[in-house]
């Protein structure tokens, strides 16, 4: 990410702390619904809602989106369908079941083992740059995601716990998978994944049978959808252009705040003391990540993309700027020396 001025350099994290307030306010909401709806149908409504919401106007996210995917890499395909499968599909039911077999607090906690997971498949499969800053700060958000689930009598990996930890690593798989989506905007890849993933999970509870829930459990599941799931999403995947796989999924790590003080607000659970430890030592790590300044000299490489951007070091164009606007551009080849992010244009940096 270029530096191009204070405001530039923390829309990334703004996308992220607002996309992990909407989440994590969902889930204990949500909870509300899992014991009427089941874990299946609550999945399936839930991102019934992200993708109506968004293909409705003034959003309009799917305009264009045949010519878009016709004209799209098979690797952007391919990333698209694992982000789906794995993100909108099976993560929503392992997390729905969770909901249903933990509290809401505890699952608020577990969520962040996606925080490592992310982060490593970052590093490992994708490339991405991972700083001893940042996997300290990684390390400190885990700790205190562990605190947060320590409740009096002790913790331990019940079922629900262990279905929130697949919900997890199967979001950091999605995660990594929509991190280089370019060629979709963020709205169209959320509007996609809902559709497909919640149409998917309902159809499948008809299939096997399910009984069909009422209309007001329906109507609170999709405005649930809308804003917890839909606008988190597209925010979302806009931090991680921005800011990368790990470091994106870093900020994120803020949801469990928000779904603790929705627990003590909407189902009156109370706290320990010990995870209110853990809820400082997670802030403390956010801060070490928050805070981290990477900057170095980097070459890059001659590259010919299309994706949404503004004018910045790295988009100089030859036109009259239009912020955002989006068109195929070219980058020569660069070596240069400022601060940046894992973004779009500097995954290896």
């Amino acid at each position: 990410m270029g530096n191009s001025g204070s405001s530039s350099s923390l829309r990334g994290p703004a996308f992220a702390f607002v996309a992990a307030a909407l989440f994590g306010a969902s889930a204990p909401i949500a909870k509300l619904l899992v014991g009427e709806l089941g874990p299946l149908w609550l999945a399936g409504l839930l991102y019934c809602g992200c993708g109506l919401g968004l293909i409705l106007p003034p959003t309009y996210a799917l305009r264009g989106f045949g010519s878009r995917y016709r004209n799209s890499s098979s690797r952007t395909r391919l990333r698209l369908a694992g982000a789906i499968i794995a993100g909108g599909v099976m993560a929503p039911i392992a997390l729905a079941f969770g909901l249903a077999h933990a509290s809401a607090f505890s699952v608020s906690a577990l969520l962040n083992i996606e925080l490592p997971a992310t982060a490593l498949i970052a590093a490992t499969a994708f490339g991405e740059h991972v700083s001893a800053r940042s996997w300290f700060g990684q390390a400190a958000i885990v700790a205190g995601a562990l605190l947060l689930s320590i409740q009096p009598g002790g913790f331990s990996l019940s079922v629900g716990a262990l279905a929130v930890a697949a919900a997890s690593i199967l979001w950091a798989l999605d995660n990594n998978f929509t991190r280089d989506l370019e060629e979709l905007p963020a709205p169209t890849i959320a509007a996609a994944k809902g559709l497909v993933a919640g149409f998917s999970n309902v159809m499948l509870a008809m299939f096997v049978g399910l009984r069909i829930p009422t209309i007001s459990a329906v109507g609170g599941a999709l405005a649930i959808g809308v804003i917890g799931y839909g606008v988190s999403l597209t925010l979302f995947i806009r931090a991680l252009r921005s800011l990368g796989a790990a470091r994106a999924s870093s900020f994120f790590a803020t949801a469990p705040f928000v779904g603790m003080v929705s627990s003590l607000v909407a189902l009156k659970e109370r706290p320990s003391t010990m995870s209110w430890i853990g809820a400082a030592t997670m802030a403390a790590g956010v801060a070490a990540i928050f805070f981290e300044r990477h900057e170095h000299l980097h070459a890059h490489e001659p590259l010919r993309h299309r994706h949404l951007h503004k004018h910045d070091i790295h988009h100089a164009h030859g036109h009259e700027p239009q912020v955002p606007h989006e068109h195929e551009h070219t980058h020569a080849a660069v070596a240069h020396s400022h601060a940046h992010w894992p973004d779009l244009h500097h995954r290896d940096h």
